[in-house]
This record gives structure tokens, C-alpha cells and sequence, in this order.
């Protein structure tokens, strides 16, 4: 099995790779994109909205992905956006949605990362709130890998309806249930109705995803608002998830480049300095800015290093 399974990946990421160049067509198992969202005057909808165009989203109602705001990539404007976030599908397009309904930058960048358009690897799923799964300021993970699991990784991107849920949120490990769950930092009741886009350590098998592991808040790799990251690449998207181990992190955070010390941190988005002993859930991702923005087309967009 294990063979079978590097064989397929090898494949998937030499297909890719010939794709990118045009040589074949790109296959099924091979859709898979990271790439950055800018806001700007054409896709800002409304001052809390910014519609993503993409071939692996358009018209997908039930697409997963999972974002993140990188406050200086290649081509954004260095902003900081002090604002939970949310996505929602407006029957045709995705859009991020500050879920504080607090205005988007002209210029802010988002990474995005759309896993593979096949689930024949079951490394993600939507989970929803309902009634029989949340327990006051969180909602109960269920799935086969992550249960029972103290040392699965994950990452999280909220679904909300069109009335948005500005909270801040983190995953958490109930030892005494032995599952994961997703919470509110600030501890408000967690509603029904929800929908979250979860991604575990699985997710390493998709082409050119590097690494999932924990980077925790030291007093070595921390200065100020930021946790270096220890990757020494502007261009690399990066997804994080803060889990809880005994401090509550209700705060804006996003990813920055810091030139200075060439390495990408997580930072907090108020610039105050970050708590120690904070454990982030980290996902990267290579080849985002390879080609750009996002565009409407299969062609303007690869994954690769």
C-alpha cells in the first residue's frame, strides 16, 4: 500500500509538473491550486466582500478551500486586516467575507489553496454544526483519523451563512472524548448552521504541499507581534491554524514576510507581541505566486516550485 501510494503521488506531481509547461493536458487528479487573491476595485462587491475567480471554484457550490491573509506578497499592498474571516458561495462565485462586516483594503492579499477536485484522498471534509455536536463555545469534530488522534494537524476555513460569525476560532483536543473540536476564542456560544472546511495531516500527499507540522511560540523564534516560521521563502503559501493548550489567542493573525531576517512569521494583525506557548497548526504550500493572480482560465494558473 505504502508503495502504491508514493507511486500515485510521484505521478500526480510529474504530471503536474508537464502540465505546467504544456506538455499534456491537465489530469483530473491533478487539479490542485495555490495562488493568491488581491482585493481590488473590480472584485471588491461590497466593502466586507471580494469575489475570488477561479476554475477550481466557479460554479462549485460544493468546493473546499481554505485561506489565509498574507499581509505582503508579491504584488499586494502591505496591509494588515484586523478581521475574522469567513467564506460563503453566492450561487455561482466564492467570496471572502470579513464576517465583522469591517471594510476590505484595497490591495490586501489572500492566500488560497484548493486541494485536489477528486476525494479519493480522504484528507478533507465539511463538518457542520448542528444541535447534537456543539457544546456551548465549540462544535464536536467526527472522523475516523482525527479521533482518538492527540497529534493530528489541522487546518480550518469557516463556511459561514450570509449573516456572517465574527469570532476568532482555534481547534482544541478533548482528551476525555478523545476528539477535536473547533472554538471560539472569545468563548461565544457556537451556533448551528455552520459550516467548516477541515484539511488534516493527510493533505501532505497532494502535489507540492512541503509540510504540515506544529510551530510553537518561543521565546527563541518570537519578536514582538511575530513567530518565525523558519522558511526562508517569500513566495510559499501558508496556512494556520492556533490550537489551544492554555491560552485563548482571541486576536486577528495572519502571515508576513520580514525581509529583514528572511523568514515568512505568523504575526498578530494588532501588532501587539505575541503570547509564548502558543501552538499553530501549520500547512505550506510552494509555487503560489509562480503565476500570479488568480484568473479564469485553466491556463493562467500552475502549481510548482
Amino acid at each position: 500500500m505504502r508503495a502504491l501510494l508514493r507511486y500515485r503521488r510521484d505521478w500526480l506531481g510529474v504530471a503536474v509538473g508537464l502540465w505546467a509547461v504544456g506538455l499534456v493536458s491537465a489530469p483530473l487528479e491533478a487539479q490542485t491550486a495555490a495562488f493568491l487573491h488581491v482585493v481590488t476595485v473590480a472584485n471588491r462587491v461590497h466593502p466586507a466582500q471580494t469575489v475570488i475567480d477561479h476554475p477550481l471554484l466557479n460554479n462549485r457550490a460544493g468546493a473546499i478551500f481554505f485561506v489565509r491573509h498574507l499581509r505582503n506578497p508579491p504584488g499586494a499592498t502591505p496591509t494588515l486586516h484586523p478581521h475574522p474571516v469567513d467564506v460563503w458561495y453566492d450561487g455561482s462565485r466564492w467570496l471572502i467575507e470579513n464576517a465583522d462586516a469591517g471594510e476590505h483594503a484595497l490591495g490586501t492579499g489572500f492566500g488560497i489553496w484548493v486541494p485536489e477536485v477528486t476525494t479519493s484522498i480522504p484528507a478533507y471534509f465539511v463538518h457542520e454544526t448542528t444541535s447534537a455536536n456543539v457544546v456551548l463555545n465549540l462544535t464536536v469534530l467526527d472522523h475516523p483519523v482525527l479521533n482518538g488522534n492527540p497529534s493530528a494537524h489541522l487546518s480550518v476555513t469557516l463556511n459561514a451563512p450570509t449573516v456572517g460569525f465574527p469570532h476568532y476560532l482555534g481547534v482544541w483536543y478533548d482528551s476525555g472524548s478523545a476528539r477535536w473540536t473547533v472554538f471560539t476564542q472569545d468563548q461565544a456560544t457556537m451556533p448551528a448552521g455552520l459550516r467548516f472546511f477541515v484539511c488534516f495531516q493527510g493533505c501532505t500527499m497532494f502535489p507540492f504541499v512541503t509540510a504540515y507540522i506544529w510551530i510553537v511560540s518561543t521565546s527563541a523564534n518570537t519578536v514582538g507581534p511575530d513567530t518565525f516560521l523558519n522558511l526562508g521563502d517569500s513566495s510559499w503559501n501558508v496556512l494556520v491554524t492556533p490550537e489551544y493548550t492554555g491560552t485563548f489567542l482571541n486576536k486577528p493573525i495572519g502571515i508576513r514576510w520580514l525581509p529583514a531576517v528572511g523568514q515568512q512569521a505568523i504575526f498578530l494583525e494588532t501588532l501587539e507581541d505575541m503570547p509564548l506557548g502558543i501552538r499553530f497548526h501549520r500547512l505550506v504550500t510552494r509555487g503560489i505566486f509562480s503565476s500570479g493572480f488568480e484568473s479564469g482560465t485553466l491556463l493562467g494558473w500552475r502549481i510548482g516550485p
